[in-house]
């Protein structure tokens, strides 16, 4: 097994004219290269960009398919009241008109 070496590096520490040394103790895993790591970061960055256009798009259109059918749901009842009073004034035409003669009698009965 091939032993590692320190690196060491010095770099003019606080004290003015003392040199410091820094020791760095290797790495206890393999390095690998960054570059593969690298393209398939950027290639993750752009899918989620991707997504998240898709994302946005789909919400937009959630949202516009909400509001038609709320619209819709709105129209219908309108439509359904409507029907209704028709409905009420057809039975009030299809009975027998009665005088008030008749009206009179039939409250004292």
């Amino acid at each position: 097994m091939r032993r590692r070496r320190t690196k060491v590096y010095h770099t003019w520490g606080v004290q003015p004219n003392v040199l410091y040394y820094i020791l760095i103790a290797p790495m206890p895993w393999n390095a690998r290269k960054l570059e593969p790591l690298e393209r398939e970061n950027a290639a993750l960055k752009t899918t989620i960009v991707v997504l998240r256009h898709e994302l946005t798009t789909k919400q937009g259109y959630a949202a516009k398919l909400e509001l038609v059918v709320r619209q819709r749901s709105n129209r219908i009842d309108q439509l359904t009241g409507t029907i209704d009073q028709l409905r009420a004034a057809n039975q009030e035409a299809k009975l027998p008109k009665r005088s008030n003669k008749e009206n009179t009698m039939i409250g004292l009965c």
